[in-house]
């Protein structure tokens, strides 16, 4: 089978739908089927047209965002690669829909994935494009059961993400706290640094690695350097196993750190500062076996219990979710969409 998996970013950018496409298209891979990769170059000028990345065929539309730009410039890709589009049996959508293809690719049907929400509060009109792009499509998949309930849209499959074991020889990078994410206002990474605050006012031998880039980064070194806290910053790390390897405490968010460190048997405190994103983590299947905190000071209380369960507590249920949530199948949850819709 031939897949087209359409998104508006991939690699070379990083995110969780990032992730997400590349590692679901190298399992379908595996699996015997070939993936194609349509995406945007999202405004940068040294990313070619065409190139193959792990296997996968990824071609680029020149253009910033999802707009009416892309769909013009679909319309102009499509017709030069008829040719590929009349081979191709699945057109999956990722958050997106390019009206152009499936003219141009005649037995090929169209599924979507729901991947996450745009922001708080949840504007009506964002609402109606999910629902709009719902009619588009024979099926869908959504990361998270708060999709349907926020947007109302139907779920043929709740997806909670993947993880992937580390290599036996990777050298843990040892912390008491570890934050692995976009230095911005809504993964909470402020407000991380500020319970730690809390705690090393208590405990100056606690220290904490902080994995990410983003416009909270000159604010945060500022911080920490004025309270002489004991806060590593190390940038965007592609491979963070080792920095979940060694720490005692996972400060994440989202679904694919929170999978990745609880493969790792590391406890989470997870951090919200919506309704929406409390549903994010709360309607998880795991809820029971995080931490969920929407204040520097819930947080710190909360992180010292888990450092204290660090040498006491069982992670083996942890453990046991993360390690039944594999790409592969993930991969065949989303064979099982097109052969049952």
């Amino acid at each position: 089978m031939k897949i087209l998996m359409l998104t508006s970013r991939f690699w070379p950018f990083h995110g969780g739908v990032e992730k997400h496409v590349e590692q679901v298209a190298m399992a379908l891979q595996d699996m015997g089927h070939t993936v194609l990769v349509l995406t945007l170059t999202c405004g940068r000028t040294d990313l070619r047209a065409y190139e193959v990345h792990n296997g996968i065929e990824v071609f680029r539309i020149n253009a910033q965002q999802m707009n009416r730009t892309a769909q013009v410039r679909a319309i102009v890709w499509a017709a030069q690669n008829r040719k590929i589009l009349r081979e191709v049996d699945i057109i999956h959508g990722h958050d997106a829909i390019l009206k152009a293809l499936l003219p141009m690719a005649p037995k090929a049907h169209q599924y979507l994935t729901f991947h996450g929400f745009e922001g708080y509060p949840v504007l009506p009109s964002s609402i109606e494009s999910k629902q709009k792009m719902l009619q588009q499509v024979r099926g869908t998949i959504c990361a998270g059961a708060f999709i349907g309930k926020w947007y109302n849209v139907r779920c043929d499959i709740v997806e909670w993400g993947a993880a992937t074991q580390s290599p036996s020889d990777v050298e843990p990078i040892t912390s008491d706290l570890c934050f692995v994410g976009r230095l911005e206002e809504d993964t909470g990474a402020r407000v991380y640094i500020e319970a730690f605050e809390k705690l090393y006012s208590k405990n100056p031998a606690l220290k904490m690695i902080v994995c990410g880039t983003g416009s909270l980064e000159e604010e945060l070194h500022n911080f920490v350097a004025e309270k002489k806290l004991q806060v590593q910053f190390v940038g965007y790390i592609a491979d963070p196993s080792p920095y979940y390897s060694g720490t005692k405490v996972a400060c994440v968010s989202g679904y694919l750190a929170i999978l990745e460190a609880m493969i790792r048997k590391v406890r989470v405190a997870c951090y919200y500062d919506t309704p929406i994103k409390e549903d994010y983590l709360r309607m998880a299947p795991y809820a029971d076996k995080i931490a969920i905190e929407n204040t520097s000071t819930g947080l710190a209380t909360t992180i010292e219990n888990l450092l204290v369960q660090h040498t006491a507590g069982d992670v083996t249920e942890l453990y046991t979710f993360a390690a039944e949530h594999t790409w592969q199948k993930l991969a065949a949850q989303y064979l099982e969409l097109y052969a049952t819709t």
